[in-house]
């Protein structure tokens, strides 16, 4: 089932593909982003990065923590989804960086100047 929020998504990038989001929680909390599935044949079309800073932007307007976990159970190599996490800010969630709040392996805080 999708919630409110990717079918938002959908409706902003590409009604047509069947991008897969999954991201539950609250401002409160801070939200986990379980899953962002985008079809092979999309892949490399710069869908998944208008989604996620989508994502980022609407968590920075609302001051919230976002923490995601990479996997590969969706396809692509866990290295490649590390290094995309990253360029939108995410961090280990470990060492000084950690908040035992949450178990997911990384972190995005919200950018204040937003």
């Amino acid at each position: 089932m999708r919630n409110k929020y990717s079918m938002l998504l959908y409706e902003l990038h590409e009604p047509q593909a069947e991008v897969e989001v999954d991201l539950h929680g609250n401002a409160e909390k801070g939200y986990n982003l379980s899953k962002i599935v985008v079809p092979k044949e999309l892949r490399g079309t710069g869908i998944g990065s208008k989604i996620m800073q989508d994502i980022v932007d609407r968590m920075d307007r609302e001051g919230a923590i976002i923490v995601l976990t990479p996997d590969t159970a969706f396809g692509g190599s866990k290295g490649r989804l590390i290094k995309f996490y990253k360029s939108f800010g995410f961090v280990p969630n470990k060492g000084r960086n950690k908040d035992f709040r949450y178990r997911e392996t990384m972190i995005r805080y919200p950018n204040a100047n937003t």
